[in-house]
């Protein structure tokens, strides 16, 4: 215990106490400061996807909408809506369906009931594709 008590010994506790204190601090700050830019850089690649996937969305959305226009100005399209042709309704949906690279139309009236879907021959079509890798 004598060597405790020496001079030496207390400088030694003394600088490795403060070493170790100064390594703690600066520790704490760097990892202070590391949280904090990763928390802005992800804050701020989170607002430009954000407003990718919103473009990306509104893009999608105008197409989808000038395709839609375009099948409701169709003539023959409204013949068929008119004359409650199911069949033709259908095929004409099925082939806007194509060149809209959409999963799925349906056709509502102003009532908002259902008048066609093409969910069945989606459905048909799947089943033929899954049927044919087999």
């Amino acid at each position: 215990m004598r060597g405790f008590r020496s001079f030496r010994s207390r400088m030694l506790v003394l600088v490795v106490g403060l070493v170790l204190v100064t390594q703690a601090l600066a520790f704490l700050l760097v990892s202070f400061a590391n949280t904090r830019n990763a928390t802005r850089q992800i804050a701020a690649n989170l607002e430009v996807g954000a407003g990718v996937f919103r473009r990306l969305i509104d893009e999608r959305s105008a197409g989808l909408i000038a395709n839609a226009r375009l099948l409701s100005g169709d003539f023959a399209f409204k013949q068929a809506f008119a004359s409650g042709d199911r069949g033709t309704i259908l095929s004409a949906m099925e082939n806007h369906l194509g060149r809209m690279e959409a999963d799925l139309m349906l056709l509502v009236d102003m009532d908002g009931r259902l008048v066609a879907s093409t969910a069945d021959a989606v459905d048909q079509r799947h089943s033929e594709i899954g049927r044919a890798h087999v």
